[in-house]
């Protein structure tokens, strides 16, 4: 992925590039058309809440998606942030608790 801006307008969009040949390698290439089939149809929706492809276009060894661009990152980076925020904030909490229980001990 990359971040990419259009020249006439500023617009940000991410670019997905996709190795042909990883997609011949790893027999792939029934899930890439799914794929895009499936954002050309989703954009098609105008849905607010999900990812539009606005262009797809190919090199000689590469397929281009562009969509739109979310600050922020990917759903999963965020879970996994969420969830180690969640685990720092419990470690100290129980760090606390014990020092404070060897406080009362001594």
């Amino acid at each position: 992925m990359f971040l990419v801006r259009k020249k006439d307008h500023k617009k940000l969009y991410a670019l997905k590039a996709i190795d042909k040949e990883w997609v011949l390698l790893q027999r792939e290439l029934e899930h890439t058309r799914a794929e895009r089939d499936i954002l050309v149809t989703i954009s098609e929706s105008n849905h607010p809440f999900l990812i539009s492809l606005h262009y797809s276009f190919q090199s000689e060894n590469e397929l281009y998606l562009v969509l739109d661009y979310c600050q922020g990152g990917d759903l999963a980076s965020q879970v996994i942030f969420f969830f180690f925020q969640k685990k720092i904030f419990f470690l100290f909490f129980f760090f606390y608790l014990f020092l404070d229980l060897l406080i009362i001990c001594s």
